[in-house]
C-alpha cells in the first residue's frame, strides 16, 4: 500500500466505501470515533477491518464515467441482432463416433431444450425513459460549515443598496472614518448587528479600504485568543449588510471538503460536489473569513493560494471554472500572524507561506480593550451591573500586563471574562466563578502565578462583586506577593478607570 497516491479523489472515494459499508456504523461506534475527526490511519485501519481492499476502491473510482452521460437518441440506429441458428446434430457430430447410442440420446434429449430456447428470436430491447438528473444543492450553515436542511425559499443574492460613508453606517466620528465611502448591501441573512460591540476606528478603516478597493484577499487579522477578531469581520458584515461565511480551519480538512471536487454520487459514477468556500464565493458582496487558518494543511494553502490570485476557482478534475461573484472579499484570523507557535498556547498551527499570507492586502494586530471598554462589553454581554464587571476588566489588564513583561505566558482571555460574569449572574460566588471559569483555563506555573495576584488584589473585591458584606481579613500582605499588589496598584491609577 506504500506505493499508493492519496489524491483528493482517492480519499473521498476511500470514505465513501467505507461509510456506506452497512457494518460501518458498528465499527466507528466500537471505536469512539467521529468521521470529521478521523486521520488518515484511522481510515485506513477501518478499510481493513470491513475487508476492503483499497487499492481496488482507487482503481475502481479511477475508471468511473464521470459527471454526465449524453441522452441523445441515435438518428441511424440499426435493428436489433438476430441470434445465430444453432444445429443440435452440429453440435453433437464430434462426439457421437466415441459414445454409445444411448450415451448419445441421453445427450441430445438433454441438450435439445438448450439449443431451442438460444434459436428463439431476440425481443426488442425495451425502451426505458431518459430521466435528466437535476444537480442537487447542498447549503452549509454559514457559522459551522455543516450541512444543513434546504431552506424553504432560496435565499436571494445580495446587492448594493446605497452608499454612504463608514462614519455614519458604523456610527463613530473619527476622522478616518468621517469620509470614507462605502457599499450597504441588503443580505437577507447577513449577520444580527450588534450595538455594543465596540470597533479600533483605525483597524476598521484599514479593512473596509481593502473592501472598497475590491480586494480579493482584503486582511490578514492576527492577535491573542479572545480579542475579537472574528466578531470584529462578522460585524463589518452585519453592518454592511452583506452575507458572511466563517471557515473554521484544522489539520484534517482536505481541499476537496471545503473548496469541493469529484466524489462518489452512490450510482457508479462521479459528480463535482461544492465545498463551502466554492458556495460562498458565487454569493454576491459575501465576506469570506478563513479562521484559524495557521491549522490548515500545505496541500490546503496551496489551492487557496492559487484561487486567491486567479479569483476564482478551477476544477480540476473536469476544467470547469466558479467564478467570483461581485463584491466577495476573503479576510483571515490567526493567533500568531503567520509565525507558528511554540509555547504550547496555540497547538496545532505552523509557520505560513509567505506566498500565501502576501495574497492578503493588509496585516491588523488586535489587542485587548481598555479596562474601561472591557467593563463596558462585559456589562452589555451578560447583564451584570458595571461596576462589577470593571473590577474583573481591571485585573484581567493586571495579568496581561504581567504576561507581556514575561512573567506569566498569557494573561486572561475576554471570553475567560464573559464565563466569569456569566457565573455570578447566575448567582455563583464571584471566587469560586473566577477559579473555574479562569484559573482552570491556565498553565500550571502562570495558574499558580495569577492565583498569587488574585489572593493579593481580587480576594478583598470579591464580595463588591458578589454585592455582600466584606469579609474580617485575617491575613497581612506578605513580602513575596508586594510586588504584585503593586502592580495592581499601579494598573488602577489608568485614567481609562471608571
Amino acid at each position: 500500500m506504500t506505493n499508493i497516491k492519496f489524491t483528493d479523489e482517492a480519499r473521498a472515494a476511500i470514505k465513501s466505501a467505507i461509510t456506506s459499508h452497512p457494518d460501518w456504523n458498528d465499527w466507528r461506534v466500537h471505536r469512539g470515533l467521529e468521521s470529521r475527526s478521523m486521520t488518515k490511519k484511522d481510515w485506513l485501519d477501518a478499510a481493513e477491518h470491513l475487508g476492503l481492499n483499497i487499492e481496488h476502491v482507487i482503481e475502481n473510482a479511477a475508471q468511473q464515467i464521470p459527471l454526465a452521460v449524453d441522452s441523445t437518441p441515435a438518428t441511424n440506429a440499426e435493428a436489433a441482432p438476430v441470434a445465430s441458428a444453432h444445429d443440435l446434430e452440429a453440435i453433437l457430430a464430434p462426439v457421437a463416433d466415441y459414445v454409445g447410442a444411448k450415451v448419445l440420446a441421453d445427450l441430445r434429449n438433454s441438450i435439445a431444450p438448450v439449443i431451442a430456447d438460444a434459436n428463439k428470436p431476440v425481443p426488442e430491447p425495451v425502451k426505458v425513459p431518459v430521466v435528466k438528473e437535476i444537480e442537487k444543492k447542498v447549503f452549509i450553515d454559514a457559522e459551522t460549515g455543516e450541512k444543513v436542511a434546504a431552506p424553504e425559499k432560496a435565499i436571494a443574492d445580495a446587492t448594493i443598496t446605497r452608499q454612504d460613508t463608514a462614519g455614519k453606517v458604523f456610527g463613530m466620528r473619527h476622522k478616518s472614518l468621517a469620509n470614507m465611502p462605502v457599499d450597504v448591501w441588503n443580505a437577507p441573512d447577513a449577520p444580527a448587528i450588534d450595538d455594543d460591540f465596540q470597533f479600533d476606528p483605525e483597524a476598521l478603516a484599514d479593512a473596509l479600504a481593502m473592501l472598497a478597493k475590491g480586494a480579493f484577499g482584503a486582511a490578514w487579522l492576527y492577535g491573542p485568543r479572545g480579542t475579537g477578531k472574528t466578531t470584529f469581520v462578522r460585524q463589518i458584515a452585519a453592518r454592511l449588510g452583506r452575507p458572511f461565511v466563517r471557515i473554521g480551519f484544522n489539520g484534517f480538512l482536505e481541499p476537496v471538503e471545503i473548496i469541493g471536487g469529484l466524489q462518489p454520487d452512490g450510482k457508479g459514477a462521479m459528480r463535482f460536489a461544492a465545498g463551502v468556500f466554492a458556495h460562498a464565493i458565487q454569493r454576491p458582496g459575501c465576506i469570506i473569513l478563513l479562521d484559524e487558518v495557521t491549522t490548515s494543511r500545505p496541500s490546503m494553502l496551496s489551492e487557496l493560494t492559487t484561487i486567491l490570485d486567479d479569483t476564482r476557482i478551477t476544477e480540476k478534475t473536469t476544467g470547469s471554472i466558479i467564478e467570483r461573484a461581485a463584491g466577495v472579499s476573503v479576510m483571515a484570523a490567526d493567533n500568531t500572524n503567520g509565525q507558528g507557535d511554540e509555547t504550547g498556547l496555540y497547538a496545532g498551527t505552523s509557520t505560513m507561506n509567505k506566498a500565501f499570507q502576501d495574497r492578503f492586502g493588509v496585516y491588523v494586530g488586535f489587542g485587548y480593550m481598555s479596562p474601561g471598554n472591557e467593563a463596558k462589553a462585559l456589562a452589555a454581554a451578560t447583564g451584570l451591573d458595571i461596576a462589577k464587571c470593571q473590577h474583573m476588566a481591571t485585573f484581567a489588564a493586571l495579568t496581561r500586563k504581567a504576561a507581556e513583561k514575561g512573567e506569566i505566558l498569557e494573561g486572561l482571555s475576554h471570553r475567560r471574562l464573559q464565563k466569569w460574569a456569566d457565573l455570578v449572574d447566575m448567582g455563583r460566588p464571584s471566587q469560586r466563578a473566577f477559579e473555574v471559569a479562569c484559573l482552570g483555563d491556565l498553565d500550571g506555573d502562570t495558574r499558580e502565578t495569577v492565583a498569587q495576584f488574585a489572593r493579593v488584589d481580587l480576594d478583598q473585591n470579591h464580595h463588591l462583586i458578589d454585592g455582600t458584606t466584606a469579609p474580617v481579613s485575617t491575613e497581612n500582605t506578605t513580602p513575596e506577593n508586594a510586588d504584585a499588589a503593586n502592580q495592581f496598584d499601579a494598573l488602577s491609577d489608568d485614567s481609562d478607570q471608571f
